[in-house]
């Protein structure tokens, strides 16, 4: 079975949940401190930036 082109899209009311937000929170500081000890410049060609994030932002509202 052929899949079309699909896209990701979040949850916006998991927003204005607090637990979501601690932990989004976390998360971002665990992901940044990744990323600046990664070569940027090759991360960025390769376009793993827009995947890790939208992995953490779903792997945060799966832990809800």
């Amino acid at each position: 079975m052929r899949r079309g082109r699909s896209y990701w899209k979040m949850n916006t009311a998991l927003l204005h949940d607090e637990i979501f937000q601690e932990q989004l929170r976390q998360r971002w500081a665990e992901w940044s401190k990744q990323i600046k000890n990664e070569d940027l410049a090759s991360a960025a060609t390769r376009g793993d930036h827009d995947g890790r994030m939208a992995e953490v932002l779903e792997t945060a509202g799966d832990a809800r």
